[in-house]
């Protein structure tokens, strides 16, 4: 008979510990887990739109993710409830996660996309800087962190992403994007860079519209209705002749 195992792991990806009989707790323990729905947006956007900017932006959160990393390696401050359970917390690496996605975007928006409103960008803006402060009071109320280490995180992720936002541009500016973007590998995948000047919801519906036939379901219906008529047209005057 097998011995039943010591110890168990967990996949820390999506494990928020959290009070069920508390509703705070509840809500707060899923805003915990907007960096992971994040992350999985960004490799459907990947996939469907094959677009060079979002493949910009997954880059620079992956390098925001391995600073995370150093940086709780070197300070290696513990959490204020769990310790070192679930690593080391100094700096909350949910908030300098946010704080690079609400940043760099903002910074896109308002510095690079030629489509967006001021009124879109405003708003747009604003709801990623509330996600994103919600995630980081998520984590202070689940005694993840402290505020100290939610703090230094946010304080990390803005400089990071701003950091990245413009080594993008210099990047963009000496050629290195559309040389990526010439390469036979991108090419293969069908990588664009469109999203800074096309909407493209907007812009493939007005396609759609374009290419979509003429004839409607209704028409279709209608035409099949008619059908019969002549058909016994045709058988009379058949019988005449």
């Amino acid at each position: 008979m097998l011995e039943p195992a010591s110890a168990n792991a967990s996949i820390s990806f999506t494990h928020v510990a959290y009070d069920p009989a508390d509703p705070l707790a509840v809500f707060f323990a899923w805003a915990s887990l907007v960096p992971q729905t994040i992350g999985v947006l960004y490799v459907a956007l990947i996939l469907s739109r094959r677009e060079a900017e979002t493949l910009l932006v997954l880059a620079g959160q992956t390098a925001c993710e391995a600073a995370n990393i150093i940086l709780k390696w070197l300070l290696a401050q513990e959490r204020p409830q769990y310790g070192s359970q679930f690593g080391y917390g100094m700096p909350s690496a949910h908030a300098q996660f946010m704080a690079f996605n609400a940043t760099y975007i903002s910074l896109w928006m308002y510095l690079r996309a030629r489509h967006f409103s001021s009124f879109k960008r405003k708003y747009r803006a604003l709801g990623l800087y509330i996600l994103s402060l919600l995630v980081c009071i998520s984590r202070v109320y689940l005694s993840y962190h402290t505020t100290k280490q939610v703090l230094v995180g946010y304080i990390v992720g803005v400089l990071l992403a701003v950091l990245y936002f413009f080594l993008v541009v210099f990047l963009r500016e000496i050629g290195i994007v559309d040389f990526a973007l010439d390469s036979p590998l991108f090419r293969a995948f069908y990588i664009k860079d469109t999203a800074h000047y096309r909407n493209f919801v907007s812009d493939e519906h007005a396609a759609w519209l374009a290419l979509r036939p003429r004839n409607t379901y209704a028409s279709k219906f209608t035409n099949l209705e008619k059908k019969p008529c002549k058909t016994i047209v045709v058988a009379e005057s058949r019988k005449e002749r």
